[in-house]
Formats: structure tokens, sequence, C-alpha cells
């Protein structure tokens, strides 16, 4: 049995903040943990760096791409 190690976000603006709402199980679980209904930058990278795969649509939001998928080369996430 293949685990896979991904979860699915949207990015939306709410009064100009922008907010990651989970789309899969997986991440509505990761929220459920958190204890929200979002995800915030900082629970999205700690999820990335347990492994997971945060798959996005495409946002306006350099900084939330950022934090989420970029590696130093010890392979931590950022």
């Amino acid at each position: 049995m293949v685990v896979i190690m991904q979860i699915s976000i949207h990015i939306k603006e709410n009064y100009g903040v922008p907010t990651a709402y989970p789309i899969c199980d997986k991440a509505l679980l990761f929220a459920a943990l958190c204890g929200t209904k979002t995800l915030t930058v900082a629970a999205l990278a700690n999820i990335a760096r347990l492994g997971y795969d945060v798959l996005l649509e495409p946002t306006p939001y350099p900084a939330i791409n950022k934090a989420i998928k970029k590696r130093n080369t010890a392979g931590e996430y950022a």
C-alpha cells in the first residue's frame, strides 16, 4: 500500500489577508488539529517539514509559495 504524502489547499483573500483553505481530507484533518478552519503559513511550513507536499492553486502570494516549497541543501524546509 502506497501512502500519498500530499495535501491540497486553495488560497483566497479575506479582508486583504491571504488565507489557505483545505481541500482534501488530510488538509481538513491538519486544520482540525490546529483548531481552525484554515491553515496559516506557519502551519503549512510545518506540514511541509513533516514530509507532505502542499499542492496549491497558483497564487499571487509568493511568500506563501516560498514558505511551503523552499528547501535548503540539507533537505530541510525553510
